[in-house]
């Protein structure tokens, strides 16, 4: 009964330490699961800026060196034009076309100086293969680059008429066709290979990315399987146990209101009852309320405070017929207390119980105000 009022206290006081337990493990999970998220979100959102950052890189790469492409065939052309311009007119070229020579040769070597030069307005090549094209040899970019602007820078001093300045025009514009032929020029062809390249390494960024992407997105279906299995499960299973205890401390505060109500209307009915066959049928009245299926008796010691008669059965089940015939012979009694016994096989059962016409029961014995015994007998194994 003590347990029963503490479960009834349970369900209308302030949250028991269970409940607060829960409330902890809900929190706790919670906040892992956020965790994890975020970690996967901000992981996610870094692999991708990453991606977008060495695509931005490469293009800008990408465009300076078609750009230097531009600019080497713009002083190779220039430099023909000039150069058969003084080899016509016998004169020297107005001081405009000069500076106009001179920066673009400006123009491609500053744009040669950024790409190995982390300062330079260009982001500087990081592509093993690329900075191999350009430093590996002395056949590499960089050296036919230096030799294509020294040549190209050397050409103004030569351009005037005269026998001795012509035939070193003629050598630096041999010079400058060989490198930078369209055709057959090793610069002009290396420039191509480094915008390939670039090309190709940007493509594969984009296909690393996708495989990024789809690794994500299983982490990502991964990590909802984790939050139902490892959160949310645990805590459904948590919360239909605290359902499971609430319904059962309900039904057992029911059961004991139900209980409260029986008394209270049976002592108004034996209250009431002004002599023994009255209260006798009052007794009967109760036992076939909350024993309608198990044979029940009551006995009363008799005048003689000897014997045990039996003064009121089962209205519909009949009597468990208990072999007690006298008061000192029943347990109940002389405990002076309620005795119940879950099965005739127990260690501690009545010695009577086992002689029990119908031996396979449990039995309640309970003393009252009146001397004697109550017995009811219900069926095996209860």
């Amino acid at each position: 009964m003590d347990g029963e009022r503490l479960n009834i206290r349970r369900l209308f006081s302030s949250p028991s330490r269970d409940s607060v337990g829960l409330a902890t493990r809900l929190r706790i999970r919670y906040w892992i699961v956020m965790v994890v998220v975020v970690a996967l979100a901000v992981f996610t959102l870094q692999t991708h800026n990453t991606t977008v950052r060495s695509v931005a890189l490469r293009q800008q790469q990408i465009a300076a060196m078609v750009q230097m492409r531009t600019l080497l065939q713009q002083v190779r052309a220039l430099a023909h034009s000039l150069a058969e311009r003084v080899d016509d007119s016998r004169q020297s070229p107005s001081p405009v076309e000069v500076d106009q020579f001179s920066n673009l040769v400006e123009q491609m070597r500053s744009l040669h100086a950024d790409l190995r030069d982390a300062r330079g307005s260009v982001p500087p090549l990081e592509d093993k293969e690329v900075i191999a094209l350009f430093e590996s040899s002395t056949t590499a970019i960089r050296t036919r680059t230096d030799a294509f602007l020294t040549a190209a820078s050397s050409l103004p001093t030569f351009l005037s008429p005269g026998q001795a300045s012509a035939s070193r025009r003629q050598d630096i514009l041999l010079q400058l066709d060989r490198l930078a032929d369209p055709v057959n020029g090793p610069l002009y062809s290396d420039f191509e290979t480094v915008i390939k390249t670039l090309n190709e390494r940007i493509d594969q960024i984009a296909e690393d990315a996708n495989t990024s992407n789809q690794v994500f997105a299983v982490a990502w279906l991964m990590m909802a399987g984790m939050a139902v299995a490892v959160a949310f499960r645990p805590i459904a299973r948590a919360v239909d146990q605290e359902t499971t205890e609430l319904r059962e401390a309900e039904r057992r505060q029911r059961e004991s209101v139900e209980r409260q109500i029986f008394h209270n209307e049976l002592n108004q009915a034996l209250e009431g009852a002004e002599n023994e066959e009255e209260i006798l049928e009052a007794v009967g009245r109760a036992v076939q309320e909350i024993v309608p299926d198990n044979p029940a008796e009551l006995l009363l010691i008799d005048a003689t405070q000897a014997h045990l008669r039996q003064a009121k059965v089962h209205p519909s089940r009949g009597a468990p017929n208990c072999p007690v015939d006298s008061p000192h012979a029943c347990a109940a009694i002389r405990r002076g207390q309620s005795v119940r016994y879950q099965t005739s096989r127990a260690l501690n059962v009545c010695p009577k119980l086992t002689q029990h016409e119908a031996a396979p029961c449990s039995a309640v014995c309970r003393t009252g105000r009146l001397p004697g015994t109550f017995n009811r007998r219900s069926p095996r194994h209860r």
